[in-house]
C-alpha cells in the first residue's frame, strides 16, 4: 500500500519528534516506501520488512542524538553527526533560513531556486518528496550521553570514609530509643 507524499513526510515529521521524546516507535518501511536510511538513520529505525542488509544498516548506524537542532533568539544551531553529514555545526542566522526551518517543521511546498532551501538541500536537512519538504533534524529535548560513558570503569573509591570526629557526636542509640520512647539522642 503506497502512501502518498504528504502522508509520507507527516509520518517522517511524526517519527522524528517522538524520535526527539524517546518514545518507541514501532513501524514497517513497506506502509511508507524507499526511504534512504543513510538520511534518517537518526530516526528509529523500522521494524521490518527492508530489503536485505537494509534494516541491519539502519539498526547499526542509528543512535540518539545524531541529528538535532538548538534554537536561540534569531538563530538555529544544527548539530549533525551522520555519515553523509559534511559538518558536524551549522549555523543558520540569516532571517530567511530561521524561518524556512521552521516552517518545514511540518511538511510544506519547498520552491527549487530558494537560497535557504538550497543550504538546507545541500546540507541534507530535508527530506524532499513531490516538491514538498520537511526539516529532518529534531530539537533537542533531553541530553543525549554517550554510551561508552556507562561501560567506563570508575575512579571513585568503593568506599569513602567520613573525616574523624573533632567535638561532642550525636548518635542514635536504637535501644534506648525503642525502650523509653525518647529520642535515643546521646551525647558522646
Amino acid at each position: 500500500m503506497a502512501c502518498s507524499d504528504l502522508a509520507v513526510l507527516t509520518f517522517v515529521a511524526s517519527l522524528r519528534d517522538r524520535t526527539a521524546r524517546g518514545e518507541p516507535v514501532a513501524w514497517r518501511l513497506d506502509a511508507v516506501g524507499d526511504l534512504d536510511p543513510d538520511l534518517l538513520c537518526h530516526l528509529v529505525p523500522p521494524a521490518g520488512p527492508c530489503t536485505p542488509g537494509l534494516l541491519a544498516r539502519w539498526h547499526k548506524a542509528h543512535r540518539f542524538g545524531l541529528l538535532y537542532y538548538r534554537r536561540g533568539p534569531g538563530f538555529v544551531v544544527v548539530y549533525d553527526c551522520r555519515a553523509i553529514s559534511a559538518a558536524d555545526e551549522m549555523l543558520l542566522d540569516e532571517p530567511e533560513e530561521v524561518q524556512l526551518f521552521e516552517r518545514l517543521r511540518q511538511p510544506a511546498p519547498l520552491g527549487r531556486s530558494d537560497p535557504a532551501a538550497q543550504r538546507l538541500r545541500a546540507a541534507k536537512l530535508l527530506l524532499e518528496i513531490g516538491g514538498m519538504a520537511v526539516a529532518l533534524p529534531y530539537r533537542e529535548s533531553r541530553i543525549a550521553l554517550p554510551l561508552d560513558l556507562f561501560s567506563m570503569g570508575s575512579s571513585i573509591p568503593a568506599r569513602i570514609s567520613a573525616p574523624p570526629a573533632t567535638g561532642p557526636s550525636r548518635t542514635v542509640d536504637r535501644a534506648k530509643r525503642g525502650r523509653s520512647g525518647g529520642s535515643g539522642l546521646q551525647q558522646a
